[in-house]
């Protein structure tokens, strides 16, 4: 959530209290990045972090090893830094 937080600058889901959490947690579509706006790499992060299915869900481990992770340069630090200073306050 927090990695879907950061790349949107919003929380995934409209609530009007603890029902409305409940219901977009356990019964609406997982949250995804809108892959025209995002990167892939990142859309795919987030979706194998957001599956609800604990099963095809990746761990700590899978995740250190996601093309996301593994692939960072210092150019592509250099660019997420760039774009969350372009986020409102």
């Amino acid at each position: 959530m927090v990695v879907y937080e950061l790349a949107t600058g919003k929380f995934p889901f409209t609530t009007n209290g603890f029902m409305d959490l409940y219901e977009s947690l356990a019964n609406k579509p997982e949250p995804r990045l809108d892959e025209g706006q995002f990167p892939a790499p990142l859309c795919a992060f987030v979706a194998t972090c957001l599956t609800r299915e604990d099963a095809k869900r990746s761990d700590a481990e899978m995740l250190l090893v996601h093309e996301l992770i593994r692939d960072i340069s210092d150019q592509h630090i250099a660019e997420l830094g760039a774009f969350v200073a372009t986020m409102p306050d």
